[in-house]
């Protein structure tokens, strides 16, 4: 088996509970779910009763948009 080489050029989490490794940590270590019930208006339509959505995201923030190579 041929080993490979790999690089940890950083370390960051984009989830509901926090964005950036501080404040999802922060989050988990004091018990904060990133969870919430769906609206009463859309529980009508749907079977699924929770929803876990990363608000306020913006990938541009955090990295440099890539431009297509000629």
């Amino acid at each position: 088996m041929q080993m490979r080489r790999v690089v940890i050029t950083g370390l960051g989490a984009v989830a509901p509970n926090g964005i950036g490794i501080d404040h999802f940590w922060d989050s988990l270590v004091h018990g904060q779910s990133g969870s919430e019930e769906l609206p009463a208006s859309t529980l009508q339509l749907t079977p699924v009763r929770l929803q876990a959505e990363v608000a306020d995201f913006d990938p541009i923030q955090f990295m440099d948009p890539r431009q297509p190579e000629d």
